[in-house]
């Protein structure tokens, strides 16, 4: 499921690829790859422009994986969901 996942959003298929990453952490909680694909999945939804969606799940890892490596970049990537583009340039630019 979790390649599933890798290769459909490799594609561009978003909303296939954030159902196949739910499957991952919902059904297998406790399989070391249910945190990255709640983070994938919040991706996912950020790159189909569903940005409370995907700030729900990323607030969602945060909480049930606090000392996940990603966490940092999840804290980032909510700060970053309502920057427009050329917001998001000038922040990098900085």
């Amino acid at each position: 499921l979790f390649k599933s996942g890798e290769v459909s959003k490799g594609l561009g298929e978003y909303l296939y690829a954030a159902q196949s990453f739910n499957k991952v952490h919902t059904k297998f909680p406790t399989s070391e790859l249910a945190p990255l694909a709640m983070f994938q999945q919040a991706d996912c939804f950020e790159a189909l422009e569903q940005r409370l969606t995907a700030k729900n799940t990323y607030e969602e890892f945060i909480e049930r994986y606090p000392n996940h490596p990603y966490i940092e970049q999840a804290k980032g990537m909510i700060q970053l969901l309502y920057f427009s583009d050329e917001e998001l340039i000038n922040q990098f630019e900085k």
